[in-house]
């Protein structure tokens, strides 16, 4: 008899498309779904902060 652990819970991430073990992270505004731990720190978070920045600047912009 075949020992097996039952269907592969592991996802792909839609960014690097290697494979993860967890909930792993949203990858928006990069691409839509959940992404991989690494993805999420190398190109999801900075992203996010360049946008933020950019919102901020913007903001600046029509205050003065």
């Amino acid at each position: 008899m075949e020992n097996r652990k039952g269907p592969d819970t592991r996802r792909k991430c839609p960014i690097c498309r290697r494979r993860y073990d967890g909930p792993g992270h949203d990858a928006l505004p990069v691409w839509p779904g959940r992404c991989c731990d690494k993805c999420n720190r190398d190109y999801v978070i900075p992203m996010r902060m360049r946008l933020m920045k950019q919102i901020e600047e913007e903001n600046n912009e029509t205050a003065v």
